[in-house]
């Protein structure tokens, strides 16, 4: 990670300050997205998408790394959906990243991108 600061928005703050320490012990999957830019966004706000969920990997995850992807049946679906029993649609305001990651049977991964 180049930089954390922008995971908490303009000003500093504690969960920030921790994430700072922490770099190079941790990778942003969502820098990894494979999506257009115009679909990688995890919320809508009056119109405007925003990237504002990410996945942090330890460096011995990331080895095992596969593939990530942003599910869209939240952000982008009617916020009436989210009182209806009936859809799973519009469970929270914000889409969820999924991480794929390679084990083999020992326990060992296969590596990044296989």
């Amino acid at each position: 990670m180049s930089s954390v600061d922008h995971l908490g928005g303009k000003a500093p703050s504690a969960a920030t300050g921790v994430m700072a320490k922490a770099q190079g012990l941790v990778t942003c999957l969502s820098r990894r997205l494979k999506k257009r830019w115009d679909r990688r966004y995890t919320y809508l706000y009056d119109g405007n998408s925003q990237a504002l969920d990410h996945m942090l990997v330890s460096p011995a995850l990331y080895d095992l790394f596969a593939a990530v992807d942003v599910l869209h049946f939240n952000a982008s679906y009617p916020d009436g959906l989210g009182d209806d029993a009936s859809t799973p649609l519009r469970a929270s305001d914000h889409d969820p990243l999924e991480g794929r990651f390679t084990f083999q049977q020992d326990g060992r991964g296969r590596g990044r991108g296989h």
